[in-house]
């Protein structure tokens, strides 16, 4: 599978030698330079690590964007906690007592959400990601 993405190209291989792997990342790199007019050059190992890092925060702060940013804390830890909190503040008693217990279930279904139900999600999508036929004919 052949992807492009903005300055960079994917291509996936599956079950295949070490050999083939390398000539075919050769071939690759050689198409890739030539379909965009650049061509290698050299440089420093600290100019190669500042554009490294430039590149992981551009796409860290992708990543953020796209999956809702701070969403996920939104949802699962403030909303729950405030509607706790309305709902025990109703039977009267200590406002930090109920405060304290709304943070409590707010946090717990925050953990929940995070470490089981999202943990899940995700693994199940790298399994899949891993085990579907990426091959051409599989697109057709």
């Amino acid at each position: 599978m052949v992807q492009d993405i903005e300055d960079r190209r994917r291509f996936e291989m599956r079950n295949v030698d070490p050999a083939t792997l390398l000539a075919a990342h050769d071939n690759h790199v050689d198409a890739f330079a030539r379909d965009r007019g650049i061509t290698v050059k050299t440089t420093t190992l600290a100019a190669l690590i500042a554009v490294d890092v430039a590149q992981d925060r551009r796409f860290l702060l992708k990543m953020r964007h796209r999956n809702g940013g701070s969403g996920v804390a939104l949802w699962f830890f403030a909303l729950p906690t405030v509607i706790t909190f309305a709902f025990i503040a109703r039977a009267g008693g200590s406002f930090w007592h109920h405060l304290a217990v709304a943070t409590c279930v707010g946090g717990g279904l925050f953990v929940l959400m995070r470490m089981v139900v999202l943990k899940a999600a995700h693994r199940q999508s790298i399994l899949r990601s891993h085990t579907d036929d990426v091959s051409p004919k599989a697109k057709q």
